[in-house]
């Protein structure tokens, strides 16, 4: 997720094998081209952003650093898969879509329905057109 914080710097909140973390959005970018990625996809929203889901978003943030990566192979086979069986959000470890997921309902742009760990990369694709998103917003 790329954002400007609080201190007016471009920064990157994401979910690694390193857990969750924030970094400068430059120098993030510049350690993925030395480790030799050369490509990087962005997906942009289509809204106004109001105090209060700026507001929603830091206390998001703030509340998920730190987090491990989720590792647990259950959760990740159950999203994958479709599980009918009814999971409910877990956010004491994260997977990378789930940061996402859940950051975006925290701030009422996709419905809380169906929960953040159910979520997968390509659920983001522009070209799923499967995401509801909630007020409008593209």
């Amino acid at each position: 997720i790329v954002y400007l914080s609080p201190r007016n710097n471009l920064s990157l909140l994401e979910s690694t094998g390193d857990g969750v973390c924030r970094y400068l959005f430059d120098e993030r970018l510049r350690q993925y081209h030395d480790y030799g990625a050369n490509i990087a996809i962005v997906r942009l929203l289509n809204c106004h952003r109001s105090s209060s889901m700026l507001a929603k978003f830091q206390d998001f943030v703030e509340s998920v650093i730190d987090r491990p990566y989720e590792k647990k192979v259950s959760e990740l086979v159950k999203c994958v898969i479709s599980s009918p069986e009814k999971s409910e959000e877990d956010l004491s470890s994260i997977f990378c879509s789930e940061l996402v997921a859940a950051c975006l309902q925290r701030m009422q742009i996709l419905p809380s329905e169906p929960p953040s760990n159910s979520y997968l990369p390509k659920s983001f694709a522009e070209e799923t057109k499967k995401l509801v998103f909630l007020n409008d917003i593209r």
